[in-house]
């Protein structure tokens, strides 16, 4: 079966998962923006889709800047520098103290 319901609202025909959903996008994934922005895999190429969406969102994994300007101190271990969380950037919040890893931010 192939990607048949391209601009279907597919969230809650896939049982609210991302990525491959065979039972309603055929060969296609199930893929929203937020799931590109969070690197679901297969919603590599879901960047401009809005909704939830079948397409062919199936692509090379890119490391680049992610959860830009979300609190993400939590999802980081409770540590400010480099983390999955943000991809290429760095979990950052404002303090009174600069740190090492954190004094290029601007508030």
């Amino acid at each position: 079966m192939g990607c048949e319901t391209m601009v279907k609202n597919c969230w809650g025909f896939c049982n609210k998962v991302a990525g491959d959903c065979e039972q309603y996008c055929g060969t296609g994934q199930c893929c929203r923006r937020v799931d590109y922005e969070n690197g679901v895999d297969g919603c590599e190429l879901a960047r401009d889709v809005i909704g939830a969406k079948c397409g062919r969102f199936r692509g090379e994994r890119v490391n680049r800047l992610r959860n830009e300007g979300n609190a993400c101190i939590g999802d980081c271990d409770h540590q400010p520098g480099d983390c999955e969380y943000c991809g290429t950037g760095q979990c950052c919040r404002q303090l009174t103290v600069v740190t090492r890893v954190c004094r290029v931010v601007n508030w």
